[in-house]
């Protein structure tokens, strides 16, 4: 069985920008192996994501251009993905939709998987077949509610937070009174 390698972002950063002459014409060179089938290599998700964003903010290419430069690395022969077929979507999302690389995934994943709702604050609308069926508003996340309730009635949380201290027997905190840790 062969060995398979990850690829890492600065293999195809260093290719695609050519800032650094010399490693772009080993990492063409391993390109080529990996097109012609002796190479094969495993391309994370996460490093893709990382070749997207450090093209875009970094080197400031637009979206077309990224999706341009990256579909012929993703269609190489021997590079292995987690789904190149919903990687290619993405890109396509990412492009005609003005999607950040995320959003342009999550879509992708839902259409891809016929899922139609999403819990989110973004217009999903923009997409065809995803429907923001379920809005979550802000006010009904627990995150809100627990914020508002502590800034409502602080010296409850205090009173509750140290009854929990107090009745924990692995816990210890500051006493003021007697000046140490109990």
């Amino acid at each position: 069985m062969r060995k398979v390698r990850a690829l890492d972002a600065n293999v195809i950063l260093r290719f695609l920008t050519n800032d650094v002459p010399e490693q772009a014409n080993r990492c063409a060179e391993l390109l080529k192996r990996i097109e012609a089938g002796t190479e094969e290599v495993w391309l994370p998700d996460l490093v893709l994501a990382d070749i997207i964003w450090t093209l875009e903010k970094f080197y400031k290419q637009p979206k077309k251009q990224i999706r341009e430069l990256l579909i012929p690395i993703l269609n190489l022969r021997s590079l292995r993905f987690s789904s190149k077929k919903t990687a290619q979507k993405a890109l396509q999302l990412y492009v005609e939709k003005n999607l950040d690389w995320t959003d342009a995934v999550i879509a992708a994943q839902m259409l891809a998987r016929k899922q139609s709702e999403i819990y989110s604050y973004i217009n999903w609308k923009v997409l065809p077949g995803l429907n923001l069926e379920r809005s979550v508003e802000y006010e009904d996340t627990e995150h809100y509610r627990l914020t508002r309730d502590f800034l409502n009635n602080r010296a409850r949380f205090f009173r509750h937070s140290l009854l929990i201290l107090e009745f924990s027997p692995s816990s210890t905190f500051f006493h003021p009174q007697l000046g140490r840790f109990t």
